[in-house]
């Protein structure tokens, strides 16, 4: 099929039908639509550090009774709507959550291991930023959804909403030398 032209003011327009129109609307609408996140989460942050304890306890037989280092994980939260955010799974491992408003609008996070560079996080004006400290969680629960490898999930509560996230792209934090 051939598509008429018409030529008006030196320009070429094409004379679609309103058919073709009205579904070139209706995808660019529902395509933008779909990009804006129901729940107000505009970014997340997560970051992990190794601690290993400066002193190390043992046992009677002089075996320590820590194994390894403990993983911290602390995750930046932006968004425009309150989250009360109640579970994480990392690993096959529950976690309690410890959320704190973060009043400043930006934040040092830390140093990254990997190169050295310090982790900036600036806050978009009209948006809150949380700071959410996991925890190992006392009882073990099983997660709401299957976790990708190398992912861990968020679990919330908006209203009465749950709200979902998995959380990917963590970045290695160098703690402080321990005295």
């Amino acid at each position: 099929m051939r598509l008429p032209f018409i030529i008006i003011h030196h320009r070429w327009v094409c004379k679609l039908p309103a058919v073709v129109i009205f579904l070139t609307l209706t995808i660019l609408t529902g395509c933008t639509a779909g990009a804006q996140l129901k729940d107000g989460i505009k970014n997340i942050y997560a970051f992990r550090a190794e601690h290993l304890p400066g002193i190390v306890a043992v046992d009677p037989q002089g075996n320590p009774t820590h194994q390894g280092p403990d993983t911290l994980y602390t995750i930046y939260i932006e968004s425009t709507k309150p989250i009360q955010w109640l579970k994480a799974w990392k690993n096959g491992k529950t976690y309690s959550i410890i959320a704190m408003p973060v009043a400043d609008t930006s934040v040092d996070a830390g140093i990254k291991k990997a190169n050295g560079e310090h982790v900036l996080i600036i806050l978009t004006k009209g948006n809150v930023l949380w700071r959410l400290d996991l925890t190992p969680a006392e009882k073990q629960a099983p997660p709401p959804q299957k976790i990708k490898p190398g992912h861990m999930l968020l679990q919330g509560r908006q209203g009465t909403k749950t709200v979902v996230r998995s959380v990917g792209n963590e970045v290695e934090l160098k703690l402080p030398d321990a005295v």
